[in-house]
């Protein structure tokens, strides 16, 4: 067969294969989905169903307050003064979430977790995460001067 009309069959399958998978999200965004979550993580969640009812009710009912409280659960390097601005237009859609602070990513979502959590690493048994962080600064440090680490 010549390369052109093998070419142009499997365009024509991409062609089809791209609208049916098209056709089956569409599909899928008509209906309801629903996720059974396992029972070993809702035994290990931070909240339970009820608990989120009442943060989800609470939400609506006092939305300010509700973001307040919530934003407090991090770790701030400049707190924040503003909670949200938030604007709906057809010409503007303008969302801020506690704009006026500062945070360190990095820190919220691994640095305070250091004291309590430990990583196993093949190459140097048991670890914890303040050891390993301490070697790779050490690690990037000596690439940068371009020698070898001494482990």
């Amino acid at each position: 067969m010549p390369k052109k009309k093998k070419k142009i069959k499997k365009k024509k399958a991409i062609k089809k294969r791209k609208k049916t998978s098209i056709k089956k999200v569409e599909q899928n965004i008509e209906k309801e989905l629903v996720f059974k979550t396992k029972k070993d993580w809702i035994t290990k969640a931070t909240v339970n169903k009820s608990q989120y009812e009442k943060k989800y009710k609470t939400s609506l009912s006092d939305n300010d307050g509700f973001w307040k409280k919530e934003g407090r659960r991090i770790n701030w390097i400049k707190p924040y003064t503003k909670i949200k601005d938030v604007k709906y237009s057809k010409s503007e859609v303008n969302i801020k979430w506690f704009y006026d602070g500062t945070l360190n990513a990095s820190a919220n979502c691994i640095d305070r977790h250091l004291k309590k959590t430990k990583i196993k690493q093949q190459s140097y048994g048991l670890v914890t995460i303040q050891k390993f962080k301490k070697k790779s600064l050490i690690r990037n440090f000596t690439k940068k001067y371009q020698k070898q680490p001494t482990d």
